[in-house]
């Protein structure tokens, strides 16, 4: 069973996992795993990427709203994963997910830890009523972006299940920030 240690709080990830993260830049991505459902003949999202760079392997899994798991371990690719909750036919897939794949043999030149800006509005406030219609914003650990020379690539948590994708920046009014 894959067991993983997942952080919610982004100065305590950045604490933990900076150096470990550092450690990746410069190597070049070599290939990339992720669970894969058989029965469905679909990416099990709920499970670990582990990206290769070089014979060093980045293990990324989100968790709830605002957990992530990082760590530089491997797993057994040749043994089946399995997962704790329900009892899926899973086994791990090489290359392929496409947004990673383009990036094959791309050198990583940066990591960044990112954050996702909860907004909301004060509808009712009885202890302090002057605040009502105010807007209000909770960052949340959310992810890293991998900047490659051509471009960048996104794991980040996609409520309570992986996600990846390209990075095409950050807008004015964008609610995402990176660390």
């Amino acid at each position: 069973m894959i067991e993983l240690e997942y952080i919610n709080n982004l100065e305590e990830f950045l604490l933990q996992k900076r150096d470990i993260l550092k450690s990746f830049i410069g190597r070049r991505l070599t290939e990339s795993w992720v669970i894969w459902d058989c029965e469905d003949n679909e990416w099990f999202t709920d499970g670990p990427i582990v990206l290769n760079f070089e014979n060093k392997h980045l293990t990324f899994c989100a968790n709830k709203f605002e957990e992530l798991a990082v760590d530089e371990n491997s797993f057994d690719f040749n043994k089946k994963p399995t997962v704790g909750w329900a009892d899926f036919d899973l086994e791990w897939r090489k290359n392929c997910l496409s947004v990673l794949n383009s990036q094959l043999g791309e050198k990583l030149i940066k990591i960044y830890a990112t954050e996702f800006a909860f907004r909301g509005t004060v509808l009712e406030n009885k202890q302090n009523p002057k605040i009502v219609g105010e807007e209000i914003i909770d960052w949340y650990l959310s992810g890293l972006d991998f900047e490659f020379p051509t471009n960048s690539v996104s794991l980040y948590n996609a409520l309570d299940q992986n996600g990846v994708s390209m990075y095409q920046g950050l807008s004015e009014d964008c609610v995402f920030r990176r660390r």
